[in-house]
């Protein structure tokens, strides 16, 4: 069936004033949600960008190539047409997630050369690792928003590749904001 934007979430900030007449020095903020306008979908440049990386990504499996194991609680993915464990992604997070790990390799490179590696900024590099680790769980086609608490939940909320029909992502290379 494809991928279609459906809604927009967005979140708006402004200044109150105090009793005394002074702005506050925390701004209040209310997310709100929008229609989708035609300049929200950039599908297509998106599409045409991941093509022009990905010889360069599986060269360097910046992107998870590997098929889906056999199993009793991966028949989902096979079932709906996701062989490879990219697959559990849209065009949108595969280009965001291998610009993110693409980055992340290229500064340990540049340190590791430099000569700047030591033991401080390779703990630094571990917890950036579990911070891209955990935008990835929480921005996949098994990811979903959940309403209760007005955020994504993360494809591991549950035990299995169950699939979702529809899914929420965080938009993380966005430019302008």
């Amino acid at each position: 069936m494809g991928h279609q934007l459906y809604c927009v979430i967005y979140r708006d900030q402004w200044l109150t004033r105090t009793q005394s007449g002074q702005l506050s020095k925390r701004p209040k903020t209310q997310r709100g949600f929008r229609a989708v306008t035609p300049e929200d979908d950039n599908t297509a440049g998106i599409i045409q960008r991941l093509e022009q990386l990905q010889s360069f990504w599986e060269a360097n499996d910046i992107l998870p190539s590997e098929l889906v194991p056999e199993g009793n609680k991966t028949k989902e993915p096979h079932r709906y047409g996701m062989p490879y464990w990219k697959d559990m992604f849209s065009h949108r997070q595969q280009l965001a997630h291998g610009y993110c790990v693409q980055a992340f390799r290229e500064l340990v490179d540049e340190d590791r050369q430099a000569g700047l590696l030591d033991d401080l900024r390779s703990a630094a590099y571990g917890y950036l690792s579990l911070g891209v680790d955990k935008l990835i769980n929480r921005n996949s086609l098994q990811s979903r928003w959940y309403p209760r608490y007005g955020r994504v939940v993360g494809t591991f909320d549950s035990h299995d590749f169950g699939m979702k029909w529809s899914y929420a992502e965080m938009a993380i290379t966005i430019e302008g904001l």
